[in-house]
């Protein structure tokens, strides 16, 4: 009932929001470039796709606007790409993770924007759903859920999530149902399955990932692996599925780049001390991107994080708040850290 109601809302939303913020702006049209590109035949490489600007025919408004336009008042003409700079393949890389990509180009096929928006809607609806199983397993009661659902899934910032083409509803989904499902005393094969998928996945969302993936793989190895009563094989997905994809990332890496780490030249580099301490304030109380100005319900999730840091105890057995803290921690540490801490990589600055 939650996921449908969500789902429903989001949804009937969706044309309002598709026409108003129309045309897509930020990184959501390269993403969906390079799904155009794919889709063209012309693999990853995207010169011809921007030599052409294929954007102005696949998902632009045709000029001149119709009479009633309530899109942007202005938005640029003409869109320089995001390549990647270093690439030793010659060619025109988007420097974006592939993932996105790869996620929406079935969707991009079969109805471009109407389409990809619909199935973000249904991406939201199930982190709405997670969001909401999260709280009833940590809390055994129902009404607590059903505040903390109506409370986080139509609020900034995950409702607007559900109609941007960016990373993060996929990577809240994995995260969520990963830690759900890795804090449960048992899984199914399909649920372990999830757990393995949704983590392997997490990197080739974007690089900034990683530390969350990494943790997560604790997590299942610190609560499972060993007490595994099945084949051995269905107990060690959540760790086979993420060592084949970072194999293949690094690989993805080293093909490009020369070397195994994320190309350093596609992004704004980490600050220094001051910096840091500036970021992580910024991220709560900026009077722009701030969360916490942006969405003060979030200071109930603070305080029932210093709750569950003080007893150490949550759910089933003990230490699942430390771990969220492990899951979370680096994540945000990683962010405020980041140059460009109000942009890029900050979730508040959508």
């Amino acid at each position: 009932m939650v996921f449908t109601a969500t789902l429903l809302l989001y949804a009937a939303l969706s044309p309002r929001v598709e026409q108003r913020l129309d045309p897509v702006t930020g990184d959501e049209p390269f993403y969906m470039m390079t799904a155009h590109n794919i889709l063209a035949g012309r693999g990853l490489d995207e010169t011809a796709s921007w030599a052409k600007a294929d954007y102005q025919q696949e998902f632009y408004p045709r000029l001149p606007l119709p009479a009633g336009w309530q899109g942007w008042d202005t938005y640029p003409l003409v869109i320089p790409p995001h390549d990647s700079k270093g690439t030793i393949p010659p060619g025109l890389y988007s420097k974006h993770g592939l993932g996105v990509s790869l996620l929406i180009l079935p969707l991009y096929a079969l109805g471009k924007r109407a389409a990809i928006v619909l199935f973000l809607n249904l991406i939201g609806a199930l982190v709405a759903a997670n969001v909401f199983l999260l709280a009833l397993e940590a809390s055994g009661k129902t009404w607590i859920a059903l505040v903390v659902w109506l409370a986080f899934s139509f609020s900034v910032p995950l409702m607007p999530y559900a109609y941007l083409i960016f990373p993060e509803i996929f990577a809240a989904l994995f995260v969520v149902y990963a830690f759900r499902r890795i804090r449960a005393p048992v899984n199914n094969g399909w649920q372990t399955a999830g757990i393995g998928v949704g983590i392997a996945l997490l990197p080739w969302l974007h690089a900034r990932f990683v530390p969350i993936a990494l943790a997560l793989c604790a997590y299942w190895f610190w609560q499972h692996f060993w007490q595994a009563r099945r084949l051995l094989w269905i107990s060690a997905l959540p760790l086979l599925a993420p060592t084949i994809s970072a194999a293949a990332l690094l690989d993805f890496y080293f093909y490009f780049y020369g070397t195994f780490l994320p190309n350093a030249q596609d992004h704004g580099g980490t600050s220094d001390m001051p910096g840091f301490l500036n970021g992580s304030a910024g991220l709560l109380l900026d009077q722009q991107w701030g969360l916490l100005i942006a969405a003060p319900a979030y200071v109930l999730a603070l305080a029932a994080a210093l709750a569950a840091a003080r007893s150490a105890v949550w759910g089933p057995g003990t230490g699942a708040a430390r771990w969220a803290a492990g899951v979370v921690v680096p994540y945000l540490a990683l962010i405020a850290g980041y140059s460009v801490w109000w942009g890029e990589w900050c979730p508040p600055a959508r």
